[in-house]
């Protein structure tokens, strides 16, 4: 469930090329014009002629039946694969984590189980890894009770 307290949201969408949002709805809309603003509009817009919502079940059967297609396997497909993708991309392009936990309107930091990582943004950290050259710091070494004990200690080798 992703609507925890009801709320409801409002998203705005842009168009975006090969898998458009906006194109994809000025086709529904071309062939039910009355779905978006007409005599149905209060009914849910994605719906079978018989006027019955398109369920999960349905929504998921059509996903498996794509991504089979696509070569993937039963296990690499499901509803939840939306929210992962979904969440994945919106993090890959805004850098966002916070932006992400919000958009999907996570309350925890559940979320991160369904980012997946890149491949793009590790070109070149072992290289870099190999050449740094910054100074470490020993926390043991660092902290103030330490340097207290060595500036004691060479308080004493200074002592007559």
């Amino acid at each position: 469930m992703t609507d925890q307290l009801n709320a409801g949201a409002v998203r705005n969408h842009y168009r975006a090329g090969t898998l458009c949002p906006i194109a994809a709805m000025e086709r529904l809309q071309a062939h039910h014009p009355q779905r978006i603003k007409g005599t149905e509009e209060r009914l849910p817009i994605f719906r079978w002629a018989s006027g019955t919502p398109i369920r999960r079940a349905e929504v998921q059967h059509f996903l498996t039946v794509a991504g089979l297609a696509a070569r993937l396997s039963k296990e690499e497909i499901g509803n939840r694969s939306l929210r992962i993708g979904g969440a994945t991309a919106m993090y890959h392009v805004t850098e966002d984590l916070s932006r992400a936990r919000q958009f999907g309107r996570w309350q925890s930091d559940t979320f991160h189980g369904y980012l997946w990582e890149s491949h793009e943004p590790m070109k070149g950290v072992s290289r870099k890894m190999a050449r740094d050259t910054s100074s470490l710091t020993n926390p043991a070494r660092d902290s103030a009770p330490a340097r207290a004990a060595a500036g004691a200690e060479s308080d004493r080798r200074e002592s007559p």
